[in-house]
């Protein structure tokens, strides 16, 4: 009974950062722009609340890749988990730059700045960074112990203090073009740069040392939403504080571009809803199945969304309709629940296709049907 309570709510929190994900992205590409930017409160908090997604991701992804790490650590011994962190990591870096190629390349050549949307950083490539930064602190764990908290609090510390500093320059004469979008988004349009994201995994990773050093502890779990809001509160004011000190000191706000009270500020909520996730997580023994299996399968689900939007969907519509063409509030959320469709039965195959003995098995296909 204790396992699943265990985890729980970080895959409560998984599951609503999955729906925020799905929906936030298939609606800002198919309904009406005019609709959709417009300062109709629904759409404003809309807005806000699709802010909150990359955070959450990244923040769950940290505390549950750190807490198994340490979970099967063993002295002397290499960690299991290593081997199937670093095959992550290569995952996490092909599709990354693969969803970020350009195939009109090959139609139009290198000109007109085809070949620059390679370069852009996304949450795949702040993920898979995050997680060798988080490797080579789990090698302290063993050697120095002593150090492995400190460098970490370290790494979470650091990308929001930077990005104060690297915010708006200009490293084109000191980096190489694929470097630049991991600093700062100056030279390419980016929406992820290492600095500051890199912050929210950091913090993640912080949580799943605490759930580790906690769970030894029968009951622990009764008292974790307690530390949980308390520390999300705690972001949340310095973040509101630190606001009011920068119009003091500086005579306006920083705080939507620079300044690391953002990140503070998001922080503290997404720590808050943690800590209301785990209150939540006490009254109910595990999620619906299915819920389970999405939960599971983010990696998979994420990439495949994005690939049915731009790579099939919004191409499929322009030619039905006409060019970027976009749909009212009714045909945008048909076409949502359409992609919640897709998910599920891309779970569905997941599930079947790992019981099954992986891709392999497919070549199978009637033997299986046969025996069935």
């Amino acid at each position: 009974m204790e396992k699943p309570r265990r985890i729980l709510f970080l895959d409560m929190m998984r599951m609503v950062a999955l729906f925020m994900m799905i929906q936030g992205h298939t609606l800002y590409a198919f309904i009406e722009e005019e609709m959709r930017d417009g300062g109709t409160a629904f759409f404003s908090i809309w807005r806000s609340l699709r802010g909150f997604t990359a955070p959450f991701f990244l923040f769950i992804t940290g505390a549950v890749f750190m807490f198994l790490l340490l979970k099967n650590h063993t002295e002397n011994k290499i960690n299991p988990r290593i081997k199937i962190a670093l095959r992550r990591v290569l995952t996490l870096f092909f599709w990354a730059y693969f969803l970020n190629f350009n195939f009109d390349i090959f139609k139009y050549g290198l000109q007109d700045g085809y070949l620059i949307q390679l370069y852009r950083v996304d949450v795949l490539h702040v993920i898979g960074t995050g997680l060798c930064l988080m490797l080579l602190t789990y090698s302290l764990y063993s050697s120095r112990k002593v150090l492995f908290l400190p460098f970490l609090i370290i790494l979470f510390v650091l990308p929001m203090y930077l990005n104060w500093m690297v915010t708006g320059v200009d490293f084109s004469e000191d980096l190489p073009n694929f470097l630049r979008p991991y600093i700062n988004e100056t030279n390419v349009d980016t929406m992820f740069p290492l600095v500051p994201w890199l912050t929210y995994i950091m913090g993640g990773a912080i949580l799943g040392v605490f759930i580790f050093t906690k769970q030894r502890k029968e009951g622990y779990e009764k008292t974790l939403w307690i530390y949980l809001l308390l520390t999300g509160s705690v972001f949340y004011l310095i973040s509101m504080v630190g606001d009011s000190f920068e119009r003091y000191f500086f005579g306006e706000s920083f705080f939507w571009t620079k300044s690391p009270n953002l990140v503070f500020y998001r922080m503290g909520c997404v720590i808050i809803f943690g800590g209301l996730m785990a209150l939540f997580a006490l009254r109910i023994n595990t999620l619906p199945k299915l819920l389970r299996q999405m939960s599971q399968n983010t990696l998979w689900l994420y990439i495949s969304h994005l690939l049915i939007i731009y790579s099939f969907g919004k191409p499929l519509i322009y030619t039905i309709y006409g060019e970027h063409h976009r749909f009212g509030i009714m045909g945008a959320l048909l076409i949502v629940m359409i992609m919640f469709a897709l998910m599920v039965a891309q779970t569905k195959f997941i599930v079947w296709k790992n019981k099954k003995g992986g891709y392999g098995s497919l070549l199978r296909f009637r033997n299986y049907t046969e025996r069935e």
